[in-house]
């Protein structure tokens, strides 16, 4: 099990930082023929990516669950 803090600041409409803690669990597969490891968040869709190292592939997972749980400000409404 994981845990991550997220924070993050939502322009005008959400301007002061939100802070929110959340667990979760890694799963990894073995490395491919070309020795990608992939890396996904179960519990959470799309949150997936790879790396040449279980520590890489770790890195760049929370980095896509970051991407996943914080929306984009454009996407916003006004």
């Amino acid at each position: 099990m994981q845990s991550l803090i997220l924070l993050g600041a939502f322009g005008d409409r959400y301007p002061d930082p939100v802070e929110a803690s959340l667990d979760f669990t890694i799963a990894y597969e073995p490395p491919d023929e070309e020795g990608w490891i992939v890396a996904r968040v179960l519990d959470v869709p799309g949150a997936m990516s790879q790396g040449r190292t279980r520590d890489e592939a770790k890195e760049n997972v929370l980095d896509a669950l970051q991407t996943v749980l914080i929306p984009d400000e454009e996407l916003l409404p006004r």
